[in-house]
């Protein structure tokens, strides 16, 4: 049987590597902690900005920890 090469259209990824779920917990994690003093969880406000910079960067990092080491270090 042939492998299909298509993407799948809702991907399940561990948590680690989503970045909607680490986005979410973020924020609820921000209105549990700060909701006396922090009211605005929009997109402009820069500490949701800056939240969802650190929810990228742990994804990056976490596909390249599961990443098999010969295809993260060969050259192009």
């Amino acid at each position: 049987m042939k492998k299909s090469l298509t993407i799948p259209k809702d991907p399940v990824y561990p948590p680690g590597m989503d970045w909607l779920i680490l986005r979410r917990e973020g924020i609820r994690h921000i209105e549990q902690l700060g909701s006396d003093i922090w009211t605005d969880y929009n997109l402009h406000d820069p500490g949701i900005t800056l939240m969802e910079g650190y929810c990228y960067a742990d994804t990056d990092l976490s596909n390249r920890a599961h990443l098999n080491p010969v295809d993260l270090f060969a050259g192009g």
